[in-house]
């Protein structure tokens, strides 16, 4: 990972080797794992900077006031008079990871079709005149589809996050240090990030939450939500957008409310619903000021539809519709 500074090349990731050196998808992973545990340790320094800024120069007395510990103990909250000092960070693209893992995983280590040098330029020419490579990537199985290569990808992917933060946390003095994904700031990011080896392009938005990306799941709602179920609990809990036709939600009651039944009884955990008529969006844009009463669930809140910017607007579009 670089940036440029005034010119120059930065480093900001962590130094894992060269291309070449990953000879087995292990090593790879590994080096993957390695650049998230070393961002981590990055923010916890920040996260320590600001808590020290804000212990010297502000004091909230309102909402030390409010706190039973402070009280007990005489300080305010941010000059020791929490019991528990800890620290949330977002974070954005899980699913698209590790879809994107699989698929090098596959094309690279399994099938031997492209080498990890040629992903690389293929990803930097955002697939451009790379159609077939593109293509190949997109057919890859995908999280989503109840297919259990793919949602174990996810699953140790998410698991690794969450343990190691706890644990990187730990170490810096924090009570706590959690990793959370429960708002659309996948849709934000994806717009600065360069294309995924899941065949997403560049700019395009990242999945929110827990959701699959929007379009990738080919196999129907039920398996869609069997994937989405066998996240573990253990990492805080994500949200997961869903799209229901109107038709769907009132013809067929009762076998929606079976379905989401089923779902959290197998252990889901949120689900964001949208139930909404099939032309109701594209009518929304072509005629927005007839359609200011169309709410859509974003990822962890409502909104209008037509307030919305267009790349949100397009992700929402792309969801599937059951």
């Amino acid at each position: 990972l670089r940036e440029t500074v005034k010119g120059h090349g930065k480093r900001i990731g962590a130094r894992t080797g060269a291309l070449d050196t990953f000879d087995t998808f292990e090593k790879l992973l590994d080096a993957v794992k390695e650049q998230i545990a070393h961002a981590l340790r990055i923010d916890v320094k920040a996260h320590r900077y600001c808590q020290n800024i804000l212990a010297r120069e502000c004091s909230f007395l309102y909402q030390s006031m409010l706190m039973d510990d402070c009280i007990a103990r005489g300080k305010d909250m941010v000059s020791g008079g929490l019991k528990y000092l800890g620290a949330c960070v977002e974070g954005f693209g899980f699913t698209n990871a590790g879809d994107s893992l699989l698929s090098i995983k596959k094309l690279v280590y399994e099938e031997k079709r492209l080498t990890l040098k040629q992903v690389t330029q293929i990803l930097d020419a955002d697939f451009e005149g790379y159609d077939k490579e593109r293509h190949w990537m997109l057919a890859m199985p995908k999280y989503g589809n109840d297919i259990p290569e793919a949602d174990a990808m996810v699953a140790d992917l998410s698991g690794f996050i969450h343990k190691t933060a706890k644990i990187i946390g730990k170490k810096a003095g924090l009570d706590y240090y959690i990793v959370s994904s429960v708002n659309p700031g996948g849709i934000t990011l994806g717009r600065m990030c360069g294309a995924t080896p899941d065949g997403r392009k560049s700019g395009e938005p990242f999945a929110i939450g827990d959701s699959l990306t929007a379009g990738f799941d080919k196999s129907g709602l039920t398996s869609m939500l069997a994937s989405v179920a066998k996240s573990d609990a253990a990492n805080g809990g994500y949200i997961t957008n869903l799209k229901l036709s109107k038709e769907l939600f009132s013809t067929h009651r009762a076998n929606v409310d079976a379905l989401l039944a089923t779902f959290f009884r197998s252990g889901g955990m949120q689900l964001n619903i949208t139930v909404i008529g099939r032309e109701d969006l594209e009518n929304a844009i072509k005629e927005p000021e007839k359609h200011a009463h169309v709410i859509v669930r974003i990822g962890g809140f409502s909104a209008r539809f037509i307030d919305l910017d267009k790349v949100t607007q397009n992700e929402i579009m792309a969801r599937t519709m059951y």
